[in-house]
């Protein structure tokens, strides 16, 4: 069956209500429906970022000490298997430490942060632990991403209106009427890592490492949409 297809709306929408109220033309009703598809893709690579912080009474002395560390770490990951061109420097930063609300400075604090792109997603706990013993000092969440990320966002869209059209189709018939047309149809999107839940992996290691299981990106479409059928 074809439809006429009056604006289509791609946006954020506030409400999935599933409701029929009759409209101003005679013999015509609006419907509205929601449908959601979702789906997972494994990811293909990560992103580690690590922190290196360093204190000192100087501000020369904090900072030539977190430089040390830095190319430290760097050597540490890089023994892990890590190339070069994977590493790089991030943010960076020389603060005072402040004693209360007067000012008093009782020294400093060099910050700096190291991202590292992981393509063997079994490295991770790896790297990790290398750059701690070296001396990083904090770990951010680990970032996953997949290149197939996109194609999967696309068959969710599709698959969700889809199934709204189908079901509006149905509902008309039920009511023993058509389907005229889509009046609108807005869309919302979020995307969220699913944990693995059973992974051989997950299971501790005799050498005690740490262990990072990559689990699932999950892309999940929402189609909130408003029809215009026909009724007896």
């Amino acid at each position: 069956m074809r439809w006429g297809l009056i604006p289509l709306l791609l946006g954020a929408s506030t409400s999935s209500a599933h409701a029929q109220t009759r409209d101003s033309l005679p013999g015509t009703t609006v419907l509205r429906l929601s449908a959601t598809a979702t789906r997972a893709v494994p990811p293909d690579y990560a992103v580690l970022r690590l922190g290196i912080n360093t204190q000192d009474k100087r501000a020369a002395d904090a900072g030539r000490a977190n430089a040390r560390l830095v190319s430290q770490v760097m050597a540490a990951v890089r023994h892990t298997g890590i190339p070069l061109d994977s590493i790089s420097t991030g943010a960076y930063a020389v603060q005072a430490n402040l004693r209360d609300r007067m000012g008093q400075v009782t020294g400093y604090t060099a910050r700096a942060e190291l991202s590292v792109v992981l393509h063997d997603l079994e490295q991770i706990g790896a790297v990790i632990d290398a750059a701690l013993e070296a001396g990083a000092t904090d770990v951010a969440p680990v970032s996953f991403a997949a290149r197939s990320l996109d194609t999967a966002r696309d068959s969710a869209y599709a698959a969700a209106v889809r199934d709204v059209y189908r079901r509006a189709e149905a509902v008309a018939a039920a009511a023993g009427g058509r389907v005229i047309a889509a009046v609108e149809l807005m869309a919302t999107e979020r995307r969220a890592r699913v944990p693995c839940v059973v992974c051989e992996e997950a299971v501790q290691r005799p050498d005690q490492t740490t262990v990072v299981t990559p689990g699932f990106i999950a892309v999940t479409v929402d189609i909130h949409a408003l029809f215009r059928i026909q009724v007896p």
